[in-house]
């Protein structure tokens, strides 16, 4: 991983499974992103000239600086992910690739907060990780997990956090429970093990996410 905004590595998570791209690739996928980049402003610009259209909402970002629980700053950082709703377009509106400097990911999280555009469980991620580089007493790691159902395999990650030795999450999916938990368990493992139970509970009641 790089660093941060501020030049703090220390700041930055640990994200699992993110490794860096071979020169060759990450020209020709900085290529493909472009053309998608250009296709992207295209369909904004001419929905700002559709004048008929009423101006979304814009979430207004945390204000993380002021004093207060850990643990409210955290809830301030779902609250602020959830508002910009679930992608439920199959489309993604923003660079999802985890294999790029953190530099490039923490580019893609500002890009987010100036569209304001409906995000997934990645960008989610990429997202609580930009907003929370200024906590200095919260640890982030990355973790990912796989589920199987009717024989189709579904990905999914949160940004796991521990302050003062205790553990929660945040992130996105269509399911509450499949994203967010409070700074109440113990360990990494007790996390995840709560993580599978809501899994468990999810694929009881056959519902498909992220």
């Amino acid at each position: 991983a790089g660093e941060g905004e501020d030049g703090n590595a220390r700041a930055l998570p640990t994200l699992v499974g993110f490794q860096p791209m071979a020169a060759k690739q990450e020209s020709e996928a900085e290529a493909v992103k472009a053309t998608e980049d250009k296709e992207l402003e295209a369909a904004i610009a001419a929905i700002k000239l559709r004048k008929d259209l009423p101006r979304p909402p814009y979430p207004m970002l945390p204000n993380l600086s002021a004093p207060g629980p850990m643990a409210a700053k955290v809830q301030a950082v779902q609250s602020y992910i959830e508002k910009l709703s679930y992608n439920f377009t199959g489309v993604n509106y923003f660079d999802v690739r985890k294999q790029r400097p953190m530099g490039r990911i923490m580019e893609t999280a500002r890009d987010i907060t100036r569209q304001a555009l409906p995000i997934k469980c990645v960008e989610a991620v990429f997202l609580a990780t930009y907003l929370t580089q200024g906590l200095r007493d919260l640890e982030r790691v990355a973790v990912s997990f796989k589920s199987t159902v009717d024989g189709q395999t579904y990905k999914h990650i949160i940004l796991a956090l521990k302050h003062n030795s205790k553990w929660g999450s945040v992130g996105l999916s269509r399911r509450r429970e499949l994203y967010f938990k409070e700074l109440i368990y113990d360990s990494l493992a007790d996390l995840v093990l709560e993580f599978k139970r809501s899994y468990v509970f999810t694929l009881t009641a056959r519902d498909v996410f992220s």
